[in-house]
């Protein structure tokens, strides 16, 4: 267990860990993160199509081990003038999660590699997903992948922490749940291996505010 882990940044990727997180399973997450937006990419151009792109996204985790066992919920919200990141947080209904989520992004906020390849990846939050991970009493990893889209007429390269003040401003998201099936995952570790040596990608391990944040 590594008690300063808050969160990674891999790819279109920012996840934020609800509690502390095994070494393995911060790997693991970055690796099914890698292939899975990797297999989404070659279907689909993520920023014309999002619906396809996110349903071969979901394939391609759900081949891996992390079992799909919720439906996808979508809404949208028009007129946005908070942050980005302020309606990230403002999802949140769990104080926990909610709380994990400001740490998650005071972490991102020194790290400058880190948020330049956030922005280089999603578009400036053309498409973002947002990764809440935590465990159950029994151990299982559970996750929520958010996928959001940020519509405005206007860029900017804070894009996370800028008030949007444009009333044409409108986020659409979406989320599902997923559990990760540690025995399907394990079957599939050869094969990942393989694939991950093909299609990494770059990755930051974001630590707790006033700890060393490194990129991998």
């Amino acid at each position: 267990m590594n008690e300063l882990l808050s969160g990674l940044v891999t790819g279109p990727t920012l996840a934020s860990y609800v509690e502390t997180m095994s070494l393995s399973d911060h790997n693991d997450l970055a690796d099914s993160q890698n292939i899975a937006t990797k297999s989404a990419d070659l279907g689909y151009y993520r920023y014309a199509d999002s619906d396809s792109w996110f349903l071969e996204y979901l394939e391609t985790m759900d081949y891996l081990g992390w079992t799909v066992n919720s439906d996808i919920k979508e809404l949208t919200h028009n007129d946005v003038t908070l942050s980005l990141a302020d309606y990230i947080v403002w999802m949140f209904k769990d104080p926990v999660e909610k709380n994990a989520m400001i740490d998650t992004f005071d972490a991102l906020k020194s790290n400058n590699p880190a948020m330049l390849s956030l922005g280089e990846e999603t578009g400036e939050g053309q498409t973002l997903q947002v990764i809440p991970a935590k465990y159950d009493l029994q151990g299982n990893l559970f996750i929520t992948i958010i996928q959001v889209q940020l519509f405005s007429e206007t860029k900017n390269g804070n894009f996370l922490f800028w008030n949007w003040e444009d009333r044409s401003t409108k986020i659409i998201r979406r989320a599902v749940h997923l559990m990760l099936n540690r025995e399907k995952f394990a079957q599939n570790r050869a094969r990942l291996k393989l694939l991950i040596d093909r299609y990494r990608m770059a990755r930051f391990s974001l630590r707790k505010k006033n700890s060393l944040i490194e990129s991998l």
